[in-house]
């Protein structure tokens, strides 16, 4: 049975090798992502985000990032088993497609955010399962402007690591060209019908908060507190856990300081002081898993 989980995939820095530039380098990101359902094969959605912090190194190397929130969204949205985003490196510059509007990119950014029907005659992308861009391959003068993408994939049973984003390359055929970071957040469903596959299950809520969900041999008690650790127990507050249905339910809500280790370590107590710590080797994760 596919059990419904809320994504959200953002998007927080990328680093691009020195490139070949002839004019005033402006970027733009071309986002798709595919997410099939039990009633519709393809669900795809596309977007391209032209308003970005943008800063060369002195090395050559160039770093971009989302001005706002807004844009650092890849995804958010409901997935059952699979999904699958690309993000597309777009570079202009004066001798470039931008030109064929206007001398000024704010402009162009203007007209295509705003949603009308030209976004999709200029850049009539075949989709998540080519990347082929005809249209903008139409238009631009200079191939070097399609820097390089990456395509991830998110499906169930795939194991993220804690407290640090994942970091994609960012290829050009088969060439490295950069590469991105990529945060993944799981929502599971807030309902007194939630279940879940095993006793204890951990999510990635946001970039300071995990949700733990708790079904084991104390589920039956009036009240379970958790205790938790991501330091080998130097930073190790007890919580009192939320009854949701039949399970219960804690957030961890990681201090900004605190200096992350390489596991999360859980143990549950209740009331009567009975322990559910796996015979005193307590619940650890390494990773997050998305069962």
């Amino acid at each position: 049975m596919s059990i419904k989980k809320y994504v959200e995939i953002e998007w927080q820095e990328i680093r691009l090798n020195p490139f070949k530039d002839c004019g005033e380098t402006k970027f733009y990101l071309n986002i798709a992502s595919d997410y099939p359902t039990t009633y519709v094969a393809k669900n795809i959605n596309e977007k391209l985000i032209s308003d970005l912090d943008q800063s060369t190194m002195e090395n050559g190397h160039w770093i971009i990032r989302p001005k706002n929130g807004f844009d650092k969204i890849l995804f958010s949205g409901y997935v059952e088993n699979l999904l699958q985003v690309a993000v597309t490196v777009l570079e202009s510059d004066k001798e470039s497609f931008i030109n064929i509007f206007s001398d000024s990119a704010e402009k162009v950014a203007e007209v295509l955010k705003s949603g009308g029907s030209i976004p999709g005659k200029i850049f009539p992308f075949l989709g998540i399962a080519t990347l082929v861009f005809s249209g903008i391959a139409s238009l631009i003068k200079d191939q070097d402007d399609l820097i390089g993408s990456v395509i991830y994939q998110l499906r169930r049973d795939m194991s993220f690591p804690i407290g640090k984003p994942l970091t994609c390359d960012i290829k050009k055929g088969s060439q490295i060209v950069g590469e991105v970071d990529i945060a993944v957040y799981i929502k599971p469903e807030q309902s007194e019908t939630a279940s879940f596959y095993h006793d204890v299950e951990i999510f990635p809520l946001s970039s300071n908060e995990i949700g733990v969900y708790y079904s084991g041999e104390l589920t039956d008690s009036k009240q379970l507190y958790m205790i938790w650790t991501l330091n080998s127990w130097k930073f190790n507050p007890l919580v009192k856990m939320k009854r949701m249905g039949k399970c219960w339910v804690a957030i961890i809500e990681i201090p900004s300081d605190l200096q992350i280790g390489n596991q999360l370590e859980l143990a549950f107590t209740d009331d009567e002081k009975n322990w559910d710590n796996k015979d005193g080797s307590n619940w650890v994760f390494q990773n997050f898993r998305w069962s």
